[in-house]
């Protein structure tokens, strides 16, 4: 029922909120770093893990409406993202610009 799907969205919108303040660095995924569930995922994993970042990360492959809440909140049309601070940092084409360059770091 509508009204059902709607606090389902709502409430997958907070927890999308509340998730990016839990941790300085978080990597919305496909997957877990470990077994990431596609190519843009695995390639974020690896430039991350490539600058020793310690980070978090929430796992939306099997969670459609959650990805959509994330994709939502940051108004970026795909997963994997990587927030920093909460803020939206970009997507695997970014992070790998950032790592060709030299200009991705751990602090």
């Amino acid at each position: 029922d509508e009204f059902e799907r709607a606090a389902e969205v709502a409430a997958k919108a907070a927890f999308a909120k509340g998730s990016l303040r839990r941790s300085m660095l978080v990597c919305v995924l496909k997957g877990t770093p470990w077994e990431p569930q596609c190519g843009f995922s695995l390639r974020m994993v690896k430039a991350l893990r490539g600058v020793n970042a310690v980070f978090s990360f929430i796992d939306v492959a099997s969670d459609t409406r959650l990805a959509e809440a994330f994709k939502r909140l940051a108004d970026w049309p795909t997963v994997p993202m990587l927030f920093v601070n909460g803020e939206l940092f970009g997507g695997s084409d970014i992070v790998d610009e950032y790592v060709a360059e030299g200009t991705l770091r751990s602090s």
